[in-house]
This record gives C-alpha cells, sequence and structure tokens, in this order.
C-alpha cells in the first residue's frame, strides 16, 4: 500500500472513529513505524501521544553513525533507555 499521508489521512481517521463507535475506549500510547497519516489521525481523533518503534530508532541511529562509533552509540541507546 503507497501513498501519501494526506491519502491515507482520511482513511485513519475513518477507521479510528469506528473502532471509538464499538466500544474503544482510549488509546494511551500509540507505536508505530512512522505512517504519517495515522499518526495525524490518532491525534486529531484519539488526542494520544505517539512514539517511533525503538527497534526503528536504534537501527536508523546506527546507520547512520560511523562504523567505529557504532558500540558507543549503541551503549548510549541502551542507556538511555534503561
Amino acid at each position: 500500500m503507497r501513498g501519501s499521508a494526506s491519502e491515507f489521512g482520511p482513511f485513519w481517521s475513518a477507521l479510528l472513529r469506528r473502532l471509538l463507535r464499538r466500544g474503544l475506549r482510549r488509546i494511551s500510547l500509540l507505536i508505530t513505524d512512522s505512517p504519517e497519516g495515522l499518526r495525524a489521525a490518532a491525534t486529531k481523533v484519539l488526542t494520544a501521544s505517539g512514539q517511533r518503534g525503538g527497534v526503528r530508532f536504534i537501527r536508523n541511529a546506527r546507520a547512520r553513525a560511523r562504523k567505529t562509533q557504532r558500540r558507543k552509540v549503541s551503549a548510549a541507546i541502551a542507556t538511555a533507555f534503561a
């Protein structure tokens, strides 16, 4: 499934509204792999806070670090999330 956040924003909003009508009470934390339309809809419809998945965050941080610095980056992230 491909498209922009503006294309899928209405889809996610409608889906979340249907879930609310079916009895969903609240979502305290929404963890995604960054579908922006879902984030925007959750903020608008559910007023939930969002957080990207930790594994993806760690992979992205390590990928951007120099090869010689990757262990230090991993250790710093592990300390931060401990």
